[in-house]
């Protein structure tokens, strides 16, 4: 008698769904089926079931995205992580300052992957946000990708959709967006994420001189504006190297 494998396809099948929302950002259950090679039906109840746990959401266009859930299963995952253990004082510190949202992230597959939050005022579109970004169109993302080499961000700035009419999408707009950031040691989210939204982002470097995490104050624009751009820029970046000093020395 053949012996039945343990695995169970419904499963594999589930994570194979989330990795396409992540990588694509939002897809519809035709466009998941085709790229899949999974019936529609069968699609379908995978997704009205992680809707119902709020681990993907329907958007009003009726495709779907990832949901905040997701969030909560990375900050656990990183509950023991030295990084975490040692950013998130300073993160306080930023936080008690501005009362606005500080955000530690790290790279993985071309994304930003939120692993620490410390929140501040509460503003609407807070409620939207996924846990994971793409590159182009965040603040620590932006960050990341200056460290790219000539030919990966060639290869990278392909065929990328604007989320605003701010959204850097052209390789060589991009690299002059690098040299700002380089000269000013902050990475700018003007709204390009999502209109309404900013965020300011700095690098925070290994001994090696390697980009392991970004540290970042988001929120409304209008609200960061009164509270004063050059002041938040400043503290930011003190906080960021007083972080980077303590990683360099126990991390």
């Amino acid at each position: 008698m053949e012996k039945k494998s343990p695995i169970i396809k419904n499963v594999v099948d589930t994570f194979r769904i989330l990795d396409v929302l992540n990588e694509k950002e939002k897809a519809g259950i035709a466009f998941l089926s085709q790229q899949l090679d999974i019936p529609k039906t069968t699609i379908f109840r995978i997704i009205k079931t992680l809707e119902e746990v709020h681990v993907i959401k329907q958007l009003p266009d009726s495709d779907y995205t990832l949901d905040y859930r997701l969030s909560a299963y990375a900050k656990s995952a990183a509950k023991d992580n030295q990084l975490v253990e040692m950013a998130t004082p300073f993160m306080n510190q930023l936080k008690d300052s501005y009362s606005e949202t500080v955000n530690l992230g790290i790279l993985h597959e071309n994304q930003v992957v939120i692993v620490q939050t410390v929140e501040g005022e509460f503003y609407q579109l807070q409620a939207s946000l996924v846990p994971m970004s793409p590159l182009y169109c965040s603040g620590m993302g932006k960050l990341f990708l200056s460290e790219y080499s000539e030919e990966e961000l060639k290869h990278y700035f392909v065929d990328l959709k604007k989320r605003t009419v701010n959204t850097i999408v052209d390789y060589n707009e991009f690299l002059k967006n690098v040299e700002i950031i380089k000269e000013e040691g902050i990475s700018v989210d003007d709204e390009e994420y999502e209109y309404g939204l900013s965020c300011y982002a700095v690098p925070i470097y290994d001994k090696e001189g390697k980009m392991i995490c970004s540290m970042s104050v988001s929120g409304p624009s209008s609200r960061l504006y009164h509270k004063g751009i050059d002041k938040l820029k400043s503290e930011l970046k003190e906080k960021g190297r007083a972080l980077e000093e303590a990683l360099q020395r126990n991390y």
